[in-house]
């Protein structure tokens, strides 16, 4: 399984859409921070291309954006422009949302589709990875930008040299939804092999990143692909069929023992009673002080606006064209979901983007939500559940 994407970058309305590079994150944050190629109209499974070089975080408590982005500041000039950062939707545009998704109640799938499309959700992403394979969902190149802490050592350690003074094992990022590994996984790799490399003194053998990468997916024909690509390596790759709503973690997998959960647009993928359970495993897995760094989609999203007739299975949960799940989530139903297992919220926020259509005079809303959450420094705590 890997995520319906579409990034916190500067985005297109197809080929002839925006590609300025902005200079700042438009995910509103609405807790202190302590510490795109086809359409994106479309609400089918889809891998937006990147188009920036820096964060797109705005924090709710600010009264601006910390850095530069297209903004829009006089109403009037909408239409002058593909793409505009930290829009809010409009009453208007909301309550027009609001009336689409009102017909969706309308025309809800049956309850037999319902129970098949939750109960083999599996069996519909190893169909979705049998057609696409690794073709589909290409490099996030937004990480490092939305997520450094990805490709950065710990302080005082480096690329080729970061064992932990504790337990001796590398510096372990498990990514949740790997897919085929073309999205996270081997662009990860490649980074930290690009920094050990730098760090290597001149005429010494490039140093090997200690970087171990726990790369699971629900989808087992996703899997099996990714151990045949060339850029599977099995010294810094444990690839392994896992499903995250799983009454236990994996068995190769120890408890509290990975320093960064990645979660793009995962959670979307399940359905909600499910929720709790793969929040536990994640909050299970962490080191004490270990990050989850998450995106997903947030609700009255175009793609959710734009859900055609009988896709609907229960409120804000839909099945797409080819039968895979999608939740549109709020701000609060993820602080609820994360404070409950224990975690502190460091960054919880919106990614709100106004997209145009100047020949066609439409205004189409991006709402997307990013979250940092950290395990208390506590070691041995494994679930406040338990």
């Amino acid at each position: 399984m890997c995520g319906h994407v579409h990034p916190a970058v500067a985005v297109t309305v197809g080929p002839g859409g925006s590609t300025e590079k902005k200079s700042t994150s438009s995910v509103v944050n609405v807790v202190q921070d302590s510490t795109r190629q086809q359409d994106l109209v479309s609400s089918t499974t889809s891998e937006a291309e990147p188009r920036s070089e820096s964060s797109a975080v705005f924090e709710r408590d600010r009264d601006r954006p910390s850095f530069g982005g297209r903004l829009l500041t006089d109403e009037a000039n909408v239409f002058s422009q593909n793409a505009w950062d930290h829009v809010e939707m409009t009453e208007e545009d909301r309550q027009r949302a609001l009336a689409k998704i009102a017909e969706h109640a309308q025309n809800a799938v049956d309850p037999a589709v319902r129970d098949d499309v939750v109960a083999n959700a599996p069996q519909y992403w190893d169909q979705f990875y049998t057609t696409n394979q690794e073709k589909f969902f290409k490099e996030r190149q937004w990480l490092p930008i939305e997520f450094p802490e990805l490709f950065a050592p710990p302080q005082g350690r480096t690329a080729a040299n970061i064992a932990d003074d504790l337990t001796d094992l590398p510096f372990t990022i498990m990514e949740v939804g790997c897919g085929a590994g073309g999205a996270t996984v081997f662009p990860l790799l490649k980074e930290w092999r690009k920094l050990a490399d730098a760090e290597t003194p001149p005429g010494e053998p490039a140093a090997d990143p200690n970087l171990l990468i726990h790369a699971c997916d629900f989808s087992s024909v996703a899997v099996q692909h990714l151990k045949t690509l060339d850029e599977f390596d099995p010294k810094h790759i444990n690839a392994f069929v896992y499903d995250l709503a799983s009454p236990d973690i994996p068995e190769s997998v120890a408890a509290e023992s990975v320093d960064i959960v990645v979660l793009i647009f995962i959670f979307s993928a399940l359905p909600p009673p499910k929720w709790k359970q793969a929040m536990e495993n994640v909050y299970k897995i962490l080191k004490p002080g270990g990050l989850v760094l998450l995106r997903d989609y947030a609700r009255l999203d175009l793609a959710q606006v734009r859900m055609k007739k009988g896709r609907l299975l229960e409120e804000n949960l839909y099945m797409r064209g080819d039968k895979t799940m999608v939740y549109f989530f709020t701000t609060d139903e993820i602080r609820e979901l994360a404070e409950q297992q224990g975690f502190e919220i460091t960054q919880l926020g919106l990614d709100q983007r106004l997209l145009v259509n100047r020949g066609k005079q439409l205004r189409m809303n991006r709402n997307w939500l990013q979250c940092k959450l950290r395990k208390p420094h506590v070691v041995g705590t494994v679930s406040r559940s338990e």
